[in-house]
């Protein structure tokens, strides 16, 4: 009888236990968001609960976010009840979308499956695709420990001026280096071709980037030439850019 009440009293304390649970607000997701991943998040509107929310107008102190308009993701209470907290996410900001999978490991922002796809805000003209298939992020000093990822932009020309020339399809491989994220990208189909490669952090950036303009116009080539750090040949320019966000 006794081990009877005391399955009887576990299981009731079980059952409330997961109704609190499952019952939680989602605003105790802005909460996680500003005490786990060490940011400052605010949002306009919020809805749902904490295991199926819905934010607009997300704020978050990382320099060039800017505002999430649009988020909304599920959880699954099982796995975190059995230690596995990943949370399925689909937002917009801007004119852009992003899609997948976020988990937390160790102080560590995790990413898998990650698809990202819209259109650059200074030229609608170009559209973008990326893929991340993994990757981790050190939340103290949101610095990059690992990624694995590429990404795809098609443009009609880039213009100087009153010349132009085509770009065609820009496509780069996403890595990491020393904390850093790297980009290698490469071009197709266009009237110049590039070479370039970029590190970055969320304070700075280094880039060196190679151009062949020997099938661009004279008056396309004379604004290249103009900006170029060096030319070891004709047509062929060679450009360093640093600086600061």
């Amino acid at each position: 009888m006794r081990k009877g009440l005391v399955a009887l009293g576990s299981l009731f304390v079980l059952s409330l236990a997961t109704f609190v649970a499952a019952m939680a607000p989602a605003s105790l997701m802005l909460k996680g968001c500003s005490s786990a991943l060490k940011l400052d998040c605010t949002a306009n509107q919020i809805s749902g609960s904490l295991w199926h929310g819905h934010v607009k107008g997300l704020n978050v102190d990382v320099p060039n976010v800017g505002v999430v308009k649009d988020l909304q993701w599920q959880i699954s209470l099982l796995n975190w009840v059995v230690g596995d907290p990943w949370l399925h996410v689909d937002a917009s900001a801007g004119d852009s979308n992003i899609n997948g999978w976020m988990g937390l490991s160790a102080d560590q922002l995790v990413l898998e499956n990650i698809v990202v796809e819209g259109t650059v805000p200074v030229n609608q003209q170009t559209s973008f695709v990326g893929q991340i298939s993994d990757a981790r992020f050190d939340l103290a000093s949101k610095a990059v420990l690992a990624l694995n990822g590429r990404l795809s932009a098609t443009t009609d020309e880039i213009r100087f001026g009153n010349s132009s020339a085509k770009v065609g399809t820009l496509m780069a491989q996403l890595g990491s280096t020393d904390g850093r994220l790297t980009v290698f990208s490469t071009n197709e189909e266009g009237e110049i071709a590039l070479d370039a490669y970029c590190g970055l952090s969320v304070i700075d950036y280094q880039c060196s980037l190679s151009v062949d303009g020997s099938e661009a116009t004279d008056e396309f080539n004379k604004r290249l030439a103009r900006f170029a750090k060096s030319s070891p040949q004709p047509m062929f320019y060679q450009y360093e850019l640093t600086g600061t966000w």
